[in-house]
């Protein structure tokens, strides 16, 4: 009997936190607004025609070696989804991804956290993020 309730109290427990684990929120591309971030990263913008990001106050020009990274996006468009509602190590981030290529910008900077695909080209290209102010 003691086994059974064991049990039962580890599956509702192990439901419950998968309940609340984190997720990151998707955001909409329309208009070349990112739609879905909070106000204090507004405005928030990307063209792909440009491949200029600004978020808030800060703005970026993804470079051409970055850009190659994500192949054909007209076969395999970008897809952003963020987090700014967690607690930890980890900043507030703008998460950039496609088949090819992902990484991790930090939304209050712009500064790339980290690429995730392969991380060991992080620290060469990081070194062509340059991130403007407005």
């Amino acid at each position: 009997m003691k086994i059974k309730t064991l049990t039962i109290s580890l599956i509702i427990s192990a439901f419950c936190l998968s309940s609340i684990a984190h997720q990151d929120r998707i955001l909409e591309l329309k208009e070349n607004k990112l739609i879905g971030l909070p106000t204090q990263y507004q405005p928030a913008t990307f063209s792909y025609q440009t491949r200029s990001l600004s978020i808030g106050k800060n703005s970026v020009v993804i470079p051409e070696s970055i850009w190659s990274l994500f192949g054909d996006i007209k076969q395999d468009p970008i897809i952003f989804t963020a987090s700014w509602y967690h607690d930890g190590d980890l900043p507030h981030y703008l998460y950039v991804k496609n088949r090819n290529c992902e990484f991790l910008i930090n939304l209050q900077t712009l500064e790339i956290i980290e690429f995730l695909k392969d991380k060991q080209i992080s620290s060469e290209l990081s070194k062509e993020w340059k991130v403007t102010k407005k």
